[in-house]
């Protein structure tokens, strides 16, 4: 069983002996622990070291292995032969650089590398989805093959020395499961990692996205420590789940930000959704899906080396909550006006957010039963929408509605599928380096497939979400049972456990419109509040963009209904009433659009924002296109035909077959030399 730790006040030192380089692989799962066939195995190694590795699948049954002194069967009838799949053989292990090279033949690979299926590891033959490049090994008894029996320094280690530093991938085939005829397994891996000198890399190489495990059997649990690297900015904190006798036959393990990938923050069935009386269907189908979990960190099997940096802690600036009109009040009245608003935020580094509004107005901020907003936040500015509905998607009374972002670096969830029995249950600590880690609090919530009948033991809840589990007196344990239905079917089900890091939490924001002056409840109300100062047609925080309560260049003024004095109001320029000059609108924030000398009131004389019967084009700085401006034409610039004046509307204002722009040559609107009058035929 795998080496324990011993406490000191909250702290815990390591047994002496934990951290001595050592391969890595099965003797830290468990001997009884097989490695699910395809799984894939990550090793962080540097340009210059050298990688070791060897795996059982020399295609013969293994012998049983002991622990603590009694011995456990892996396999039926050991010694007889076990072949791995047909496309595999001579290529049980494949090794993948850091960096994927898709490909459809071995010509598209470097030196020896070889194109294989993504999806089995066979060699690619075209007929196949896609292909990667891959190193090709064969797992021999004199070269690559090694089990649990074996003395830790007797190896026939198969070696490479990577060309480019980062995680290489394994993919180990897994020979036929013989105790329960239960897929392929792995039954026995090590990895290790020798440095430039020859010497041994620390432990803490290994690592894998998603551990899928074949334990053999029913009875078989482990008792492994997974250390999961959550990044925080050019950080990172490490979470370690020491599990106690887990019982999971097949099953896997992920990290990630949010748990399972629809039903964040919440435990839920393996397939499709709960039933009534929160019960689970056992097996999947087109209707009832299997329920994904994203495979976000990296996970290892020892505290990583190199060891990462320090994580920042979080900050959070410029809260703020606007609806179409730059205000706090939101009318949900379906008419697609301010019907919803955001809650805008800045962060300094990525993390979790829940943003939790009392639409139960009792007073308590509580994401069970108030509408909780919840994702991935980035570093920079954030935008998370408000519709308006509850927590039941039920649009809210007319009210004030207090509301609080809470962020969480580093939230880490242990979605676990299809554990069978935990009941010995297992517990958290955040690992501060190689010698000291700390309990810390885990938060989950079975309230979606789990019932008070099915809680083991008096320190079991249904969800602990706003607490989280007791550290002090004693350490409170995470522990389930996997239920089955009537008809004896193990039913499969997804228990999420989860732990943060650090959190910033802020319950007031300002507003586009509200200046200096901060408020802590959103206000619903039935009609729809538009602010318009100038009542263009424009709304004051289109029209002051930036919110900054000034004129700024590319924007028009929210107190005066005519920006730039033309005539034209700002609103009927901007036709769209978007803040942006689109194609065939004119420009509110210059008089003269076309630069042709007339101002666009001028030309649209009518000022509907049309070109009609007797205007010329604001957006056309030659109207009928004779060459002379239209400017140039209408020399007074009052949009009319005067005594003297070529016609800007009529390119050939006497008629007498030459264009305006023709007879006026130098094209200044004066009769001049040996040019002839546009004004006389």
């Amino acid at each position: 069983m795998s080496l324990k730790t011993k406490f000191l006040g909250g702290v815990c030192l390591l047994a002496p002996g934990l951290v001595l380089a050592a391969p890595e692989g099965t003797r830290q799962l468990g001997v009884t622990q097989g490695l699910e066939g395809g799984a894939i195995v990550q090793v962080r190694a540097a340009v210059g070291e050298t990688i070791r590795f060897c795996s059982s699948d020399n295609g013969v049954r293994e012998a049983d292995v002991a622990v603590n002194g009694d011995t456990f069967a892996i396999d039926r009838d050991p010694g007889d032969p076990n072949l791995v799949p047909e496309g595999r053989r001579g290529s049980e292990i494949l090794l993948s650089p850091p960096e994927d090279t898709f490909c459809r033949n071995d010509g598209e690979c470097n030196g020896d590398f070889r194109c294989r299926s993504i999806q089995d590891g066979s060699a690619f033959n075209g007929n196949q989805a896609l292909g990667r490049c891959a190193l090709v090994y064969a797992v021999q008894n004199n070269a690559g093959y090694c089990n649990a029996a074996q003395p830790e320094g007797d190896r026939n280690w198969l070696t490479h020395a990577p060309a480019t530093a980062g995680n290489w991938r394994f993919n180990f085939v897994g020979e036929p499961e013989t105790l329960t005829n239960s897929g392929r397994s792995t039954r026995f891996f090590e990895v290790d990692v020798r440095l430039a000198n020859g010497s041994a890399a620390p432990a803490g190489r290994v690592n894998s996205p998603y551990w899928r495990l074949n334990a053999h059997s029913f009875a078989y649990g482990t008792d492994t420590d997974f250390y999961a690297v959550a990044p925080v900015g050019n950080g990172a904190r490490v979470f370690v789940i020491d599990v106690d006798n887990l019982r999971g036959f097949r099953f896997g393990l992920v990290a990630n930000t949010l748990g399972v990938t629809r039903h964040p923050r919440q435990s839920w069935c393996l397939f499709g959704d709960p039933l009534p009386g929160r019960r689970c269907i056992f097996e999947g189908s087109p209707a009832n899906p299997v329920n994904s979990r994203r495979s976000q960190y990296d996970i290892y099997l020892a505290y990583p080396d190199p060891a990462p940096a320090p994580a920042p802690a979080p900050r959070l600036s410029n809260v703020r909550f606007n609806d179409d009109a730059g205000t706090r009040t939101i009318t949900p009245n379906g008419d697609g006006i301010q019907d919803s608003g955001a809650f805008e935020f800045e962060i300094n580094t990525n993390s979790t957010y829940v943003i939790v509004v009392d639409t139960n107005d009792d007073g308590v901020l509580d994401p069970l039963v108030d509408r909780a907003l919840r994702g991935d936040a980035v570093q920079g500015e954030n935008s998370v929408i408000w519709d308006g509905n509850d927590a039941n998607g039920n649009r809210v009374p007319p009210g004030g509605y207090a509301f609080e972002i809470r962020l969480s670096t580093a939230e880490t969830h242990f979605p676990m599928d299809d554990i069978e029995n935990n009941e010995d249950g297992f517990v958290v600590f955040e690992q501060l380096n190689r010698n000291q880690r700390v309990a810390v609090p885990m938060f989950w919530n079975d309230t979606a497939i789990r019932i008070d009948d099915e809680l083991i033991g008096p320190d079991d809840v249904i969800q602990n979400i706003e607490a989280g589990s007791i550290i002090e007196p004693a350490q409170q344990r995470r522990r389930w049972t996997q239920i089955r239905d009537a008809d004896n079917n193990d039913v499969p089900l997804i228990f999420d456990t989860w732990v943060v890091g650090e959190r910033a939490t802020v319950d007031r924001a300002t507003c586009d419109s509200c200046g200096d002056v901060t408020f802590d409840e959103i206000i619903v109300e039935e009609e729809d509040e538009i602010a318009d100062s100038d009542g263009d047609g424009i709304p004051d925080n289109v029209e002051d963009s930036n919110g900054n309560g000034q004129l700024d260049p590319g924007e028009t003024d929210p107190n005066n209904p005519d920006t730039d004095g033309d005539g034209l109001g700002d609103g009927v320029e901007d036709a769209n009433q978007n803040g942006n000059q689109d194609d065939g609108e004119t420009d509110p924030a210059d008089a003269d659009s076309d630069d042709d000398g007339l101002d666009d009131g001028v030309e649209d004389a009518n000022r509907d924002g049309d070109r009609d019967a007797g205007e010329t084009d604001p957006l056309n700085p030659d109207s009928d296109g004779d060459g002379l401006e239209d400017g140039t034409e209408d020399a007074d610039r009052d949009g009319m035909f005067d005594e003297g004046e070529t016609d800007p509307r009529n390119p050939d204002t006497d008629g007498d077959g030459l264009s305006d722009g023709v007879e006026d040559a130098n094209r200044n609107g004066a009769v001049e030399g040996d040019e002839t009058d546009p004004r006389n035929p």
